[in-house]
């Protein structure tokens, strides 16, 4: 985690050395490009969610749950922070339609379907509740534990 962070900071020191030089063209700073090969290496790099197994619950769930559920679970904290991902909340919104369905499965109280409904609001609330902390996002966390049960 600390060479996350590391590197973090080192990309945002380089933005504000760059800065700083087109600002003032006369300043000797060491690197005169704009952009460095770091920063384009980050900004390049495939955004985390887009990486994950299972995020469209509507093609995906059962299926891919338990998959998405363990591997949003070994992501570090606060993973999804800075990554502009569901922007219209089709995750959230497939995740709540998933969890409807399951739910009317235990009120037609199929026996054979009971535990399999139980696991799958268990493993899907989980983890829409993890993607939600991960993005470190207030809206997300309030909007993702208000479920529409």
């Amino acid at each position: 985690m600390e060479a996350y962070y590391d590197r973090k900071m080192a990309t945002f020191l380089e933005i504000v050395i760059s800065a700083d030089m087109d600002r003032n063209p006369g300043m000797m700073l060491g690197r005169s490009s704009a952009v460095t090969p770091l920063m384009e290496e980050i900004a390049l790099a495939p955004k985390i969610f887009q990486t994950l197994p299972g995020t469209n619950p509507a093609a995906n769930w059962p299926e891919a749950l338990e998959d998405l559920h363990k591997r949003v679970g070994e992501l570090r904290p606060l993973a999804l922070w800075a990554e502009p991902f569901d922007e219209s909340y089709d995750f959230q919104q497939g995740a709540y339609r998933f969890i409807d369905r399951a739910a009317q499965q235990l009120a037609e109280k199929d026996p054979g379907k009971v535990a399999q409904a139980k696991e799958s609001i268990r493993l899907a609330v989980l983890t829409l509740l993890s993607v939600d902390l991960n993005s470190g996002s207030y809206d997300r966390i309030v909007f993702g534990v208000r479920l529409p049960l």
